[in-house]
């Protein structure tokens, strides 16, 4: 089997913060390779950072029950994909799902489905409003998974993109 040139698994560097029951692993690199190829997929899709939250970042937790893959969204951006963010609490908090909780619902749901089937794990993949992750999730941790580097007012950026996005045929016709 023939190598390819300057690519090695044992040269790859894994972030820091990552959990021990990853980092002592036989095979961390392999590992984590395949969550970075994982994330960066997902990242070139939504042009938002990609990260690994809640319980698989403990240290004793060598078994995670499922694996959370969070992205924040700008609210235009997210808008834009789903519907208004504030109908998309609306139909959180009251449970009568309408148009945009079931477009986020399948979305999130697809991506689970692909992520899980490629790294052989039970992932558990969520898009959020940035609004939302902001006020419910600051303070907890998370770690980056994709490798694009963290741009300064990134953010911002995506944001102004998608408000100033062409509106698609079917929000034109408004259906």
């Amino acid at each position: 089997m023939r190598r390819r040139r300057g690519y090695s698994f044992s040269t790859l560097p894994l972030p820091k913060g990552v959990p021990a029951h990853i980092r002592d692993r036989e095979d961390a690199q392999l590992f984590f390779w395949r969550m970075y190829r994982e994330a960066n997929g997902i990242r070139g899709l939504y042009g938002c950072p990609v990260y690994l939250c809640g319980s698989a970042l403990r240290d004793d937790n060598a078994d995670p029950r499922d694996w959370d893959f969070r992205v924040s969204m700008p609210d235009a951006a997210f808008a834009l994909r789903f519907g208004p963010v504030g109908e998309w609490l609306r139909e959180g908090e009251t449970g009568n799902w309408g148009r945009t909780r079931w477009r986020w619902s399948d979305e999130c749901v697809k991506r689970s489905k692909r992520a899980s089937a490629d790294l052989r794990l039970n992932v558990d993949f969520q898009i959020y409003p940035l609004s939302y992750a902001r006020t419910f999730y600051h303070h907890l941790p998370r770690l980056q998974l994709d490798t694009r580097p963290r741009l300064r007012n990134s953010a911002r950026l995506i944001e102004l993109n998608a408000r100033t996005a062409r509106p698609s045929m079917t929000q034109a016709v408004g259906r």
